[in-house]
């Protein structure tokens, strides 16, 4: 069954697919999310599967500190911490983590128009996950998609 648009635009969903060879997790922060993505009996028994990978702490991350800056969290603290964890144990798992970008024109955009997604950690090598998670949604031909900046605005229609 698909999300009410009601609850999408109020809660923070993790939402998960595969984009190429590459896996991605994202958390939506009230704004939309990629149209095969919106099964919310799929996400919630792929979000189960993911947390019984264990993670792997040998992993290298990326952590977009440019963003952390913007976000007023790039300082070592408390805040910092919080915010990071859950991107980096899907980076750990290896998926590509995005956060939906709250811009001040949040408030006058609706659900359809929260597409802006930002990369804020990704393992530095790519961690094997191939057939780990066979029911995950995929996009084979997703064009133009830059894999360090945005997802690309096509899973969204």
């Amino acid at each position: 069954m698909k999300f009410k648009n009601s609850f999408l635009s109020s809660h923070d969903i993790d939402w998960f697919c595969k984009i190429g060879d590459v896996y991605v997790h994202g958390a939506s922060f009230g704004g939309a999310i990629p149209h095969l993505t919106n099964d919310e009996k799929k996400m919630a028994e792929l979000l189960l599967d993911i947390y019984k990978h264990p993670i792997n702490q040998e992993v290298d991350i990326f952590i977009n500190e440019q963003y952390l800056r913007e976000l007023n969290v790039a300082k070592e603290g408390q805040d910092r911490i919080n915010y990071l964890s859950s991107f980096m144990e899907f980076a750990k798992r290896g998926f590509y983590s995005y956060d939906r970008r709250i811009t001040t024109e949040d408030s006058n955009l609706d659900l359809e128009q929260k597409t802006d997604y930002v990369l804020i950690a990704c393992p530095k090598q790519k961690i094997i996950v191939e057939n780990m998670f066979p029911e995950i949604p995929c996009y084979n031909n997703a064009r133009g998609w830059i894999i360090r900046t945005q997802l690309p605005q096509e899973i969204f229609n």
